[in-house]
């Protein structure tokens, strides 16, 4: 599957070095039954299309694990900062609110 949904989203070249991202930071990382990078591949696509392809917002999705060391390959969270540099400040912080509520929700 994530294979797949790594494609679909990458047909936006604007997303492309974000999901090259996901994959660099979450590729063999268990999170339930399945791994990290499921996870958040499939809540970037469901952003995307409940949004109707708002790039932005799908990228929050695609970094919204990025804060949280266990999630992580390597164990080495990103700041708020690093996250603005590579999506921009609104996205970034979209990210971080999505983490905090898919918390909430896992």
């Amino acid at each position: 599957m994530a294979l797949d949904l790594r494609q679909k989203l990458c047909r936006h070249q604007e997303l492309k070095p974000i999901v090259d991202l996901a994959v660099q930071l979450h590729s063999g990382v268990k999170y339930g039954q399945s791994d990290m990078l499921d996870h958040v591949l499939r809540v970037a696509d469901t952003v995307y299309m409940a949004t109707g392809g708002d790039l932005r917002l799908t990228k929050a999705a695609l970094v919204h694990k990025a804060f949280e060391g266990k999630r992580i390959n390597g164990g080495k969270a990103l700041s708020l900062e690093a996250v603005e540099d590579l999506v921009g400040e609104g996205p970034a912080l979209a990210a971080f609110e999505l983490q905090s509520y898919d918390d909430k929700t896992d």
